[in-house]
This record gives structure tokens, sequence and C-alpha cells, in this order.
């Protein structure tokens, strides 16, 4: 944190999302951060238990970040059912996986228009207090094409109303529609 300050400065954060909301016990006086927040130990990513849902990764054993996604998504009952995973974790120098931010997004939609049906967001690993409190909007999204997520989550999930990393992972919803065009009819 001290190296990238040092690259970067410190950079105003108030109202970028629902973490860093006005009076967010996360920021400094100045609307900066002061430190990186909680953080949860967590295992490697297991990618043996089921070999469709993962590639084969690596198991850094030094300091470094990753960033894992996932999106299942299936029919069922002529619905179209949606799972995406999000984790953005780092390896301490000591060798332990910590997750800083982890999401699991479900939504439904509607097979023939792509629109959403029903959305949640579970915040499994989030850094500061108020963090969570950016899934109470993620209802916003019900009715709206997942092929128009890219642009529609930025205008109904901005700043305060939104976490980057969840808006991120539901972003990549707008990528659902090509996945299903591939399951069996």
């Amino acid at each position: 944190m001290k190296k990238m300050e040092a690259l970067m400065g410190k950079r105003v954060m108030q109202g970028i999302c629902a973490g860093f909301a006005p009076g967010s016990t996360a920021l400094n006086e100045d609307g900066t951060t002061g430190s990186m927040g909680d953080t949860k130990p967590v295992p490697d990513i297991d990618n043996q238990s089921d070999s469709w849902a993962w590639h084969e990764l690596t198991s850094p054993k030094e300091a470094s970040h990753r960033r894992s996604r996932r999106i299942d998504v299936w029919l069922e009952e002529g619905v179209v059912h949606i799972e995406a995973f999000f984790q953005d974790s780092y390896t301490s120098p000591e060798g332990q996986r910590h997750a800083v931010h982890e999401y699991v997004v479900s939504a439904t939609a509607d097979p023939t228009t792509g629109n959403v049906i029903s959305i949640s967001a579970d915040p499994r690993v989030l850094p500061h207090y108020e963090c969570p409190m950016a899934t109470l909007s993620v209802g916003r999204m019900v009715g709206q094409p997942l092929r128009n997520f890219r642009a529609s989550v930025n205008e109904k999930l901005p700043g305060i109303d939104g976490c980057t990393h969840m808006n991120d992972t539901l972003r990549s919803l707008a990528e659902v529609p090509v996945l299903v065009a591939q399951l069996p009819a």
C-alpha cells in the first residue's frame, strides 16, 4: 500500500462506491482511505472437484494478487439461471491466501428476451463495514436486458449506489446471451 501511495499519491475516494460513501468508516477526514480494510483467510480455489468449473490454476506461495471469475449458466424449467462468482485475493509473504472482495451474483432471465427476471448479490467478503450496502441496489437491474449490462449497470448503480467490484461482476453478465446460445436446445 505504501509503495502504491508513493507511486500514485493518495487519491480522494469519497463517493466512488457504497464503501466510500460520505461518512464511511473506511475514509480519512480528507476523503482518502486509511487502510486496506478487513480480509479473510481463504483456501485455494478448488479446481479438482469439478473439472468443468475452473481451468488449471497455480497456487502461488509468494506474495501475489489474483482476480478470479466464474459464470455458470443453465436452463431450467424454461428460465435461464445464472451464477457469477468474483474474488479478488492476495497471497501474503507467508503463503496464506486472503480474500479482499468476494461476491456471488445469482440471477434468472427470460431465454427469449434476455431480460432479467430476478437478481441478487451475496457479499461474502468485503473490506469495509459499509461495503455490503451496495447490494441493496442490485434489484434495479430487474427488467434490464443482459446484453446491455455493460452500459445499464453504470447507469443504474452509479457511485455510492454500487460497488466497483460488484458492478464489474454485473457487467460481465452481458456475455450471458453468448453462453446461452451454446446450450443444447
